[in-house]
This record gives C-alpha cells, sequence and structure tokens, in this order.
C-alpha cells in the first residue's frame, strides 16, 4: 500500500471554529529562518511569447464550439490532498492548515461559480515518495495523481523542496491531454494558511495563486513592460515583476491613470498584500476551465478519463477502489 488515509473528522475540526495559531519557532533555525522569510515564488514556467500566442489561438477556437459560460452557475472541483512531506507539526494541524487553504481558494475565486470541496481524507504519501525537486515531484505524481481533468490534486510538500528557491508551482489546463497524470499543485507547507503568536499570519496566497495557474491564469509580468503578448486580460496593465508590498509605477509610468499594481494574486508580491483577482481574471479562468477541464463542454478532453482511486475503511482495514 503506497499511502494511508489520515482518519482525521475535519468536519468536526470546521464545526468547531478552530484554528491553528502557533507560535513561530523550531527545532531546526534555517527552517524557522526560512519560514519566517519567503524568498521566491512560483516554478510555474512562463510560456514564450510564441507560445502565449499559439496558445490564445487554439483557446479561440476550442472556445468558438462552447456555449457562453455562466460565471454564477457553480461547479464543485473536488480536491485530492496529498501529504508528500513530515509534517512540522501534528497531522491534525496539518490537515488543519489544508482545510484554510481550501477556504482561501474558495474566498478568491468565488465569483467565477468555483466550488473547491476536499475529497475524503488527506493522503499521507510514503517517505520514499516525498517531494524533494520538480522532477521528484513528476514521479510521486504520476504515481498517485487521482481523478480527471477536474479534480485538484494538491502535494504537500516541505523544506526539503529547493529550499530558498521555491514556494510551489502548478500545470496549466491544456498540459492535461499529452501528461493527465502529472496534472495538480504542488505548494510548501509554510505556505498554508496560519495564525502565529507574533501576529505574522500567513493567507495561503501562493495555493490561490498556484490554483490560478491550474484555471489557466498566467502571471500579471508576464510578457513584461515590452510592446507584444501579455497575460491576455484586458483589466491587468502590462508591469515588471516585483517582489514585496511597496507601491511603484508599472513599467516606469505613474499619474497617466494606470493602476499600480500590488494587490494581486498572480504577482510575485508577497502573500503579506496579495488580496485580489480582476474581473476579466475571474472571467478568463472560467473559460479557461470550460474549455480545457469542463467534460460536458470541452471539446477535445480524452474519451476516458483517469481512474479515481476512493479510500474507504471496511471493517476497519483500508481499502482503494476505482471510480471511474
Amino acid at each position: 500500500m503506497q499511502f494511508v488515509a489520515l482518519l482525521i473528522n475535519l468536519s468536526l475540526v470546521q464545526s468547531l471554529g478552530l484554528a491553528v495559531i502557533l507560535p513561530r519557532f523550531s527545532t531546526n533555525e534555517t527552517i524557522a529562518e526560512t519560514i519566517a522569510k519567503p524568498q521566491e515564488e512560483c516554478g510555474t514556467e512562463d510560456p514564450s511569447p510564441d507560445e502565449v500566442i499559439r496558445l490564445q489561438e487554439e483557446f479561440t477556437q476550442h472556445r468558438a464550439s462552447i456555449p457562453a459560460a455562466n460565471n454564477q452557475s457553480p461547479i464543485r472541483i473536488p480536491v485530492v490532498a496529498h501529504i508528500a512531506t513530515n509534517p512540522t507539526g501534528s497531522l491534525l494541524e496539518l490537515s488543519e492548515k489544508i482545510t484554510q487553504q481550501i477556504s482561501a481558494i474558495n474566498r478568491a475565486y468565488r465569483p467565477s461559480g468555483f466550488k473547491f470541496e476536499l475529497d475524503g481524507f488527506p493522503r499521507q504519501i510514503s517517505e520514499e515518495f516525498h517531494i524533494t525537486s520538480k522532477k521528484v515531484a513528476s514521479s510521486t505524481k504520476a504515481r498517485f495523481h487521482e481523478g480527471d481533468q477536474k479534480t485538484l490534486n494538491l502535494y504537500i510538500a516541505g523544506e526539503e523542496l529547493e529550499p530558498g528557491i521555491l514556494n510551489g508551482f502548478a500545470t496549466f489546463p491544456w498540459k492535461y491531454k499529452k501528461a493527465p497524470k502529472l496534472d495538480g499543485v504542488v505548494v510548501k507547507e509554510r505556505t498554508l494558511p496560519v495564525k502565529y503568536t507574533d501576529g505574522e499570519d500567513v493567507h495561503g496566497s501562493t495555493g490561490v495563486h498556484e490554483v490560478g495557474h491550474w484555471l489557466g491564469l498566467y502571471h500579471t509580468f508576464q510578457g513584461g513592460c515590452k510592446p507584444g503578448v501579455g497575460d491576455q486580460v484586458d483589466d491587468t496593465p502590462p508591469q515588471e515583476l516585483r517582489h514585496g508590498c511597496k507601491a511603484v509605477p508599472l513599467c516606469g509610468k505613474d499619474g497617466n491613470g494606470e493602476k499600480i499594481e500590488i494587490r494581486n494574486y498572480m504577482s510575485y508580491r508577497g502573500d503579506e498584500c496579495r488580496r485580489e483577482l480582476t474581473a476579466g481574471q475571474i472571467e478568463r479562468a472560467r473559460q479557461q476551465f470550460d474549455t480545457y477541464r469542463n467534460r460536458l463542454t470541452a471539446t477535445w478532453w480524452p474519451n476516458k478519463p483517469a481512474p479515481r482511486e476512493s479510500s474507504t475503511v471496511t471493517g476497519g482495514a483500508l481499502t482503494k477502489e476505482k471510480v471511474v
């Protein structure tokens, strides 16, 4: 058996309104410092300008055969959570962080009509398959991925995942057809929502950011300030890659009506200031989902989705069954 389900009553935790509140310390000072001061952000590869143009043409072609999306009609997106690290605290604490992360994702994407729901208990992956690099992540995902193109597989990694380089990464929806088992989102445990006693809370913006890629959103700085291809969203102005929450002019301009962007989830601004998505981003996310992930509307998805392994407990024994 390659994984065990965590038999934790998350619904009880939620119903009691519990939140994880922790002191900011660790027996490993290096890890503690990394938790306190995240450095880098996203390992999702930005497509080249030529690729953006090609993908947009492909999207437009497929989109032409799909009815206009009603962003208010609800779509349930099951979330299969995989714990691919040794938790820094208890499994109960980590499970509650995962629940809070899904809540943060739902708040961000509520206008789209998406409803992300945890599908069963988080799966704990054996240590030999813990995610320590993007290369290892590919083999781990290929082994443990569940569901079809509409299922979000969320993998929780630890600090051993390229420390100081990555907070997380994701796959774009159009990549599902060629590599369905590699589909999903990877985030580090330290990026999950948590309240610290010193007040410097983590809000889960990395998870929201990576799910944005999974839904088809680019970085707000896609294409930078050069004329040409940007993030394919009209209400996110061209901008350079920026870190931190300091308000600076976009592309060296100020006072000309351009919004000085510091709060967008798809930027690199940091967890402490990322809080919003634009109406254009919400619209693109829904259109991308309907084109590439919605089995009722997508024109190209594989004839048979990957079977989903559902964990059940029968007579005290954990079993797995295929669900198609």
